[in-house]
């Protein structure tokens, strides 16, 4: 092995020292998640600048992709969309000290209220034994 390749992935004494590098299972690679465990409570929360899925639980903000969604959580497609949707929304909002910032508050208020009808939705589809909170604060 030359100076300029990586060392392979363990944990050992490269170069005359410890390291690690973390190594997917074998036969899988990164990205290749099917599912997630969620239990208890999700939290549809407002969301940080730049997250478009609303949606939290315990560990943190939960995986954006569709099928993760629809298998861990038991929603629908179209719903999923939905909340997208609304994550970009909300993240297109005029901020508080954006000076184009005009209708800030009702457009706000408008979101809150779809906020509450997607979240009914979520619970008219969740898996049994999950259920959903809205807090927008």
């Amino acid at each position: 092995m030359s100076g300029h390749e990586p060392p392979p992935p363990y944990l050992g004494d490269y170069p005359n020292g410890a390291y690690w590098a973390a190594l997917p299972p074998p036969g899988s690679a990164p990205g290749d998640e099917t599912s997630f465990e969620v239990a208890g409570v999700i939290r549809f929360r407002m969301p940080e600048d730049d997250v478009d899925l609303p949606l939290w639980d315990d560990e943190g903000l939960m995986p954006w992709e569709s099928e993760l969604l629809e298998a861990g959580l038991g929603l629908s497609a179209a719903l999923i969309a939905d909340l997208k949707a609304w994550g970009v929304a909300w993240n297109a909002s005029p901020r508080a000290n954006d000076p184009a910032g005009e209708g800030r508050e009702s457009r706000r208020e408008r979101l809150a209220a779809e906020a509450a009808v997607l979240v009914d939705r979520m619970r008219g589809e969740l898996k049994d034994g999950l259920r959903v909170e809205l807090d927008l604060r």
